[in-house]
């Protein structure tokens, strides 16, 4: 049963790390403030590659797209108004993810997830590495009954 497992897991893992390597191949051509694959309401999730460095985005506002950086503005028509200064502005890295996070006092909130690619290629490939090392590793065995030649005196 344990074995069973490790083959299904296994074989999802690589299923998992073809479908991302085809996704970094695709995300060049990609523009992701445009296309994007919407989850609900307020999630979204698109991709972008510049050069050799692909990322997963999961962004809440579609008007905006993934904020990536820069300055984000609110246009007013009036220009001596001032403009509304961010109550909160929150950008934390946590190794290969970047949590950025704007919202101004009239409630509008930008929030952007960004996922360098090569994280998640890294953890699905863990599986069926380490299955390819164990199948190689391992001795052959010989099934069946041992024959040998009999070889009478003489």
């Amino acid at each position: 049963m344990q074995q069973k497992f490790l083959h299904l897991a296994t074989a999802i893992s690589s299923l998992l790390l073809v479908g991302l390597v085809v996704a970094y191949i695709v995300s060049g051509s990609l523009n992701s403030r445009r296309q994007f694959v919407t989850l609900s309401p307020t999630m979204h999730i698109s991709m972008d590659r510049q050069d050799a460095n692909a990322q997963f985005y999961v962004f809440n506002d579609v008007n905006t797209g993934p904020f990536m950086d820069g300055i984000v503005g609110v246009s007013v028509p009036v220009w001596n108004q001032r403009l509304p200064d961010p109550v909160l502005n929150v950008d934390r890295r946590i190794g290969a993810m970047r949590f950025r996070m704007v919202r101004w006092r009239n409630g509008k909130m930008l929030q952007t997830l960004a996922v360098k690619m090569y994280l998640p290629l890294a953890i699905s490939s863990i599986l069926p590495i380490t299955w390819l090392m164990r199948v190689f590793s391992r001795p052959s065995r010989k099934r069946g009954f041992p024959v040998t030649t009999f070889r009478p005196n003489g």
